[in-house]
């Protein structure tokens, strides 16, 4: 990106704080949606981008990966193609693969992530501990951003 990153205000901050602690990697969401996994692992902030630049709101403009999907760290004891079969395709390890697999990020994964944060927000669940019903509906909603672009 070119020039400076933008002050982050206090609602960039809550956006984080949702995203981090309730909701999670939204691609572990859609891909473990069955697992019985509503446990939620360490999550970091993406900011989306539109071929290489940060949208206007870049601080909104934001969904969470875990480490595997946004930097490619596997998890302990496992090595990359075990993660890729598990997980699905890394950022990191080429964002077509990974756009492939789950839409691109402007029309499918920050549409989803925003739409997350709404039901966040009308009915609260417990920190790091999605339920099964919103992975769910998470995964639908994936389906029908991604049939739809």
């Amino acid at each position: 990106m070119v020039g400076k990153t933008k002050p982050i205000k206090r609602e960039d901050e809550i956006r984080f704080k949702v995203i981090t602690e309730y909701i999670g990697c939204l691609c572990c969401a859609i891909e473990l949606h069955n697992a019985g996994m509503e446990g939620i692992s360490l999550t970091t902030i993406e900011h989306v981008t539109d071929r290489g630049r940060r949208l206007e709101d870049e601080h909104q403009a934001t969904i969470g990966l875990c480490p595997w999907h946004h930097l490619g760290v596997p998890w302990a004891r496992l090595n990359g193609s075990e993660m890729v079969n598990l997980l699905g395709p890394s950022l990191v390890n080429g964002r077509k693969l990974f756009e492939d697999q789950y839409g691109d990020e402007v029309h499918v994964l920050l549409p989803l992530q925003d739409e997350v944060i709404i039901w966040f927000a009308e009915d609260p669940w417990p920190e790091y501990t999605m339920p099964a019903e919103i992975r769910q509906r998470i995964r639908a909603k994936w389906r029908e951003l991604k049939n739809a672009t």
